[in-house]
């Protein structure tokens, strides 16, 4: 089964918000494909989410796209998601990355799937 982006999520343009690089992903497989799903348990509280998900460091793959689902705790939460895409400030394009900001702090209980999929360059 294959995650898909939460379409109720209100992409927002012309926020200024520090963002706060947090956690690291999990191992990525060493091929190119789905690498397999992350989990994410957001801090209580957190405003400025930044989630970065890489492909192999070994190979010819690039990150080619990302998906992310929230559970119904996230779901229900105001939040918007300010990114997603491959992370321009690296030349290598091996790492995806999110950006979520909850104008109120993240309310307790939010955990967040990830997963990146990686293609042959």
């Amino acid at each position: 089964m294959r995650l898909s982006c939460y379409s109720a999520l209100r992409a927002v343009s012309g926020l200024a918000v520090l963002a706060v690089i947090a956690g690291g992903a999990t191992q990525a497989q060493a091929a190119a494909g789905w690498q397999g799903i992350a989990t994410y348990n957001v801090t209580t509280g957190l405003q400025s989410l930044t989630y970065t998900y890489p492909c192999p460091t070994t190979g010819t793959t690039i990150a080619h796209s990302g998906s992310y689902a929230m559970n119904s705790v996230g779901q229900s939460s105001e939040v918007f998601l300010t990114y997603s895409g491959t992370r321009l400030d690296e030349p290598s394009f091996k790492n995806w990355a999110w950006h979520f900001y909850w104008p109120g702090g993240a309310p307790a209980g939010i955990t967040i799937l990830f997963d990146v999929y990686c293609a042959k360059k």
